[in-house]
């Protein structure tokens, strides 16, 4: 069985791109849970890595993780706001990115449209078992922003691109505006999730950002002191390798 299925694999700029990725490529390290679970340095009792090690195999075979971009080029840049080449008014400016990007890209990650109801369907009546599922869903969530950025990056390389820190909304300047401007570049191949009246996304185990396209290698490595000063602690940038000086 192959890793993903891609429905759209043209150039960056070609159209929306949905993957499907195998739940088994994404089995957290207990470490990875313990992060969520408790805090970064925080370790499982081996009564709790024992209950994680039966718990992975069920929320392998219930969730469906996917994700979803779409990248835009950027037409006009100011202080406060992008401009696309679609003519969709992005909030945020040079502000947000510090350099003047080619491109963005509107991406969502979610573990699938089922895992609200999840601890319900496992018939998981302890708060252990609940607390550890959460933190489960959540590494999940992470390794598969990473197969996200790593996906983005892959397809920018050959037309002179790199990809910058994301740009989350709601975090480090970027506007909570940003998210409902993000889904109108998705449109319908955003992965199966919505947002609802509050701007809060459903499944509630997703995740959307944006990440700017930029020219040359240099790219990530001038973006750097974005990423010191931001308070996402699970960041797919980071965790991908992109934010390292050479």
């Amino acid at each position: 069985m192959p890793e993903a299925e891609r429905q759209c694999d043209q150039s960056i700029y070609e159209g929306a791109v949905c993957v499907h990725v195998d739940p088994g490529l994404l089995q957290p390290m207990p470490e990875d849970v313990a992060h969520h679970a408790a805090g970064q340095g925080s370790t499982l009792r081996g009564d709790m890595r024992e209950t994680l090690r039966t718990l992975l195999p069920k929320v392998a075979q219930r969730v469906r993780p996917r994700y979803a971009y779409a990248a835009h080029r950027v037409a006009h840049v100011a202080d406060s706001s992008l401009v696309l080449a679609n003519g969709v008014e992005i909030p945020f400016g040079l502000s947000a990115v510090d350099r003047k990007p080619s491109g963005l890209v509107a991406a969502v990650c979610s573990m699938g449209p089922d895992t609200d109801g999840l601890q319900a369907e496992l018939g998981l009546e302890g708060l252990l078992d609940a607390w550890l599922l959460d933190a489960t869903l959540l590494a999940g969530l992470d390794l598969l922003e990473t197969r996200c950025l790593q996906d983005i990056a892959g397809r920018a390389a050959p037309a002179g691109l790199c990809v910058g820190p994301a740009l989350v909304p709601g975090v480090a300047g970027v506007p909570d505006a940003a998210q409902a401007t993000l889904f109108e570049c998705l449109g319908a191949a955003a992965a199966g999730v919505s947002l609802n009246e509050t701007g809060a996304m459903r499944p509630l185990k997703s995740f959307s950002c944006w990440f700017p396209l930029m020219v040359g290698p240099a790219a990530a490595a001038d973006g750097l002191h974005l990423c010191e000063r931001c308070d996402l602690d699970s960041c797919a940038f980071r965790r991908g390798g992109a934010a390292t000086r050479s």
